[in-house]
């Protein structure tokens, strides 16, 4: 039998930040580094920030080279993205819920990848 027997091993992540935001403030969530050659698939982003000022994002980076925002929404929104980051030992992604409010309001992001060993 011939071939490649190698087979790609895909593990589904969900995450999901809620919950009520601090006027004026900003949550934010960090995941886990992302392994050297580590390949993650980014599939969905989605957010709600009600219907006044503020937004929900998804960036890729990190504190010492900056940070790029992937998606960032204004409202209730979903985002099919389907694009592939690649680890580097020091990236990450990270979620942020800014309310520019004067009261506090529920704020949620999600996301949806696959990580490919």
């Amino acid at each position: 039998m011939g071939g490649n027997n190698l087979m790609t091993v895909k593990t589904r992540v969900d995450v999901i930040e809620d919950g009520s935001v601090a006027a004026s403030s900003v949550v934010v969530k960090l995941s886990a580094i992302v392994p050297t050659g580590k390949r993650v698939l980014l599939q969905k982003f989605g957010g709600c920030s009600g219907a006044t000022a503020g937004f929900c994002a998804i960036q890729w980076g990190d504190a010492a080279g900056g940070w790029t925002t992937v998606r960032a929404i204004s409202g209730t929104c979903e985002f099919i993205i389907n694009r592939e980051f690649i680890g580097d030992g020091v990236k990450r992604f990270r979620t942020v819920r800014q309310n520019d409010t004067t009261t506090a309001k529920y704020m949620a992001a999600w996301a949806e990848a696959l990580v490919m060993n």
